[in-house]
């Protein structure tokens, strides 16, 4: 996926696919940081799957993190978090 800023908000563009045929479903973790604190969104696909979304940059925010895994809704089989701060 990619991210970019324009006129005071964030827009994100998430894409996922899954090839193998173990009937287990791709989860994506979007986190993000605000004065709030972290706010999550998940996202999951059993093929391909693209989420569009964007985030305003008032109320602190300040950064935020993905990973993504496999498995069921009990055992993810999560990657490493890709992280960015501003």
């Amino acid at each position: 996926g990619y991210w970019y800023y324009s006129g005071g908000r964030y827009y994100f563009d998430i894409e996922a696919r899954d090839h193998d045929r173990d009937r287990q479903n791709t989860y994506v973790d979007f986190s993000y940081h605000d004065n709030g604190g972290w706010h999550t969104r998940r996202f999951s696909t059993g093929g391909h799957g693209e989420w569009k979304f964007n985030i305003s940059a008032r109320g602190g925010f300040d950064g935020f993190r993905t990973h993504i895994g496999e498995g069921n809704n009990r055992d993810f089989d999560w990657g490493n978090y890709y992280g960015h701060s501003f």
